[in-house]
């Protein structure tokens, strides 16, 4: 098997309503949808979603295709450091993610087999996620998580770092609403300095969180997980095997919580990356805050496959408008069951996948890091840094 084709469509899907987070406000999710047909008439379907400049995506995915058309489409390893000698390494990974999976898809559908099988086999057949409650006022974020209680999800996380007072009534709130059955966990986005954090992290302490996601910047973890008792978890600010390798070396972290094929250049990188965590002892959490189907299929047969995901997953997908697949995955009790069809197990819907790409052509892509920053940060920063 040869690929003889790279084709991408970029989709824009709207949120059913905008998130609001110390980075600013998302709109919704913009994609480009991959697909990679082999000579023996399979096509293997991948998401890459373009946190970098969409442009720089679309003429990094037609440099791929170049190099690709020809190639075994098993040989990952060697296609990624191929490509990955272009440079510009961060950009080659969120771009060649979504390229990979589709590379995955058509080895396991060539194989008559889900992919999890060809990963490292079932671990778990049913993956847990923790969905984000939107920032609201206190009782109405306590009124949506009970909804998701009464369908099964136990855990939920929240967006913090926007104002210490908002922060700690929404939290107090949600646990004298919710009970102590429920955890909680924060996301801070790093919008505190290591002082802050560990200044807001002792006040919330009697709150009982599950964990504080990205409190501060890289440099101010260790200072931070040694000054509080509340878990720390982190990962925006290492990507690659190698500064995720760092990371864990310098103990800074009590769980790496961003677990992402985009970030980390693929789902092979993302196995390494689970593999360095468990060899030292760590927990993983799945990082899938901006995926349609095609991404969460992915993150379902990476999750099912490995050990060390031992917590409830980030997921934002039942805020989506709709989804670009034939069957959008269902939530029940809070998990989605690993598809058991060859490859991802999904199909791309040609009508929905026409609407989303008109959508895309009518509002462009939505920013991935929101449209505007928060208050406090657009003070130390200049306008055009957000343009």
């Amino acid at each position: 098997m040869k690929i003889r084709d790279l084709r991408f469509t970029p989709v824009s899907v709207p949120y059913r309503e905008p998130e609001h987070w110390a980075w600013g406000v998302r709109e919704g999710v913009t994609a480009l949808l991959i697909e990679v047909d082999a000579d023996d008439g399979l096509t293997g379907l991948g998401e890459s979603v373009p946190f970098v400049d969409l442009g720089y995506a679309v003429e990094t995915l037609k440099v791929f295709k170049s190099l690709l058309v020809g190639e075994d489409p098993s040989n990952i390893e060697k296609i990624y450091h191929k490509l990955g000698a272009l440079g510009y390494q961060h950009v080659v990974d969120l771009v060649f993610a979504g390229v990979e999976t589709a590379l995955w898809d058509l080895v396991a559908k060539e194989l008559d087999k889900p992919l999890y099988r060809i990963l490292g086999g079932a671990v778990r057949e049913d993956i847990e996620f923790a969905p984000w409650l939107w920032i609201r006022r206190p009782e109405e974020m306590v009124k949506e998580a009970e909804r998701f209680a009464e369908e099964g999800f136990n855990t939920f996380y929240i967006k913090v770092a926007l104002n210490p007072k908002d922060d700690i009534e929404r939290v107090k709130v949600l646990r004298e609403g919710l009970g102590d059955d429920i955890r909680i966990r924060v996301d801070a986005n790093r919008g505190w300095t290591p002082g802050e954090a560990v200044r807001m992290i002792n006040k919330l302490e009697k709150y009982d969180l599950e964990f504080v996601e990205e409190p501060t910047a890289a440099y101010g973890l260790k200072m931070v997980k040694q000054s509080v008792r509340t878990p720390i978890a982190s990962g925006d600010s290492a990507s690659t095997p190698h500064e995720i390798l760092q990371l864990v070396m310098e103990r800074s972290i009590d769980i790496f919580s961003h677990i992402d094929p985009d970030l980390q250049g693929g789902l092979l990188n993302s196995k390494k990356a689970c593999a360095i965590c468990e060899m030292a002892g760590l927990p993983v959490v799945a990082h899938t805050g901006v995926d349609l189907g095609l991404g969460v299929a992915a993150i379902l047969h990476l999750v099912a496959s490995t050990p060390n995901f031992l917590y409830p997953n980030q997921t934002l997908y039942m805020r989506l408008e709709d989804d670009v697949i034939k069957e959008p995955f269902v939530f029940e009790r809070g998990a989605i069951k690993v598809p058991e069809s060859p490859g991802l197990g999904v199909e791309l819907d040609p009508r929905k996948v026409e609407r989303y790409h008109n959508v895309f052509r009518e509002r462009g892509a939505f920013p991935a890091y929101g449209i505007r920053p928060p208050a406090k940060i657009e003070r130390i920063l200049p306008p055009r840094l957000w343009l």
